[in-house]
């Protein structure tokens, strides 16, 4: 919730109407019957639909609800794209990867440590598991490498360093 709440913030969507309804629709687009999951997620987080979902409810509420238009959904996340999200100054992620990611220095680092990477990698590896998840990387950053960066950066690494799935639910 916080980390959505700060990407509004960010994205300047919130104007004057507070985090309430941002917080209510976050809460509607993200919602599952326990009884009757849609799929598995990790806490919180929103799948690509859910956060399309996410937007559309947004949209809704800001240029129809709260100000009593006769726009149409339709036309409300248009018109949340254009004036909001288009001109918004995100993070610059791929900036950040082609000017200081894959770069030749951080090349020649991995390469130097290859062997020692494959040795820590293949050690969180079994017959049965086959991919580093979340989990171990944090066991791997926090607590054993003991490297000072917190479980919450580790995380977010993470997720960033994940390639978009391929087979979510739609």
């Amino acid at each position: 919730m916080n980390s959505i709440l700060q990407w509004v913030q960010k994205s300047q969507l919130m104007d004057d109407l507070g985090p309430e309804p941002f917080q209510q629709r976050f809460i509607a687009a993200n919602f599952q019957m326990a009884e009757n999951p849609k799929f598995s997620t990790i806490g919180n987080a929103l799948v690509r639909f859910e956060f399309w979902e996410y937007l559309v409810r947004i949209a809704s509420f800001k240029y129809r609800e709260a100000v009593k238009s006769t726009l149409t959904c339709s036309q409300a996340f248009e018109k949340l794209i254009i004036e909001k999200l288009i001109p918004s100054k995100l993070d610059p992620w791929q900036g950040f990867r082609n000017q200081q990611l894959w770069t030749i220095d951080v090349n020649d680092v991995l390469e130097a440590n290859l062997q020692n990477l494959y040795k820590i990698f293949n050690s969180y590896f079994s017959p049965i598991k086959k991919h580093v998840v979340c989990d171990d990387v944090v066991d791997m950053i926090v607590r054993v490498g003991d490297l000072r960066v917190s479980e919450v950066d580790v995380i977010f690494c993470f997720g960033m360093s994940n390639m978009a799935v391929t087979n979510e639910p739609a």
